[in-house]
């Protein structure tokens, strides 16, 4: 990565608004992820920094999103929204 982030910070060609740009899926602000889950689609919406929204309310990760959707605690939030690496 510091080979990536030096060639950033050093190349003219490089816009410099993507130099911050995120690099992880903590860090993807805006993106919505959706799931049909009996029969109902669900949204949710990174906000950055390990943040995700709900319906209106703060969660700190997609795990404790999917817990308020399905009330049960054994889902991982990364493999129901599919957010596999």
């Amino acid at each position: 990565m510091e080979t990536l982030d030096y060639i950033a910070s050093h190349d003219p060609h490089v816009n410099p608004d993507l130099r911050d740009a995120p690099r992880s899926a903590n860090d993807s602000r805006g993106v919505i992820y959706r799931k049909t889950y009996h029969g109902k689609v669900y949204e949710m919406r990174s906000l950055g920094n390990g943040r995700y929204e709900y319906e209106g309310k703060i969660y700190s990760s997609p795990t404790a999103v999917v817990r308020a959707i399905t009330g049960k605690s054994h889902y991982n939030g990364v493999v129901f929204w599919g957010l596999k690496k």
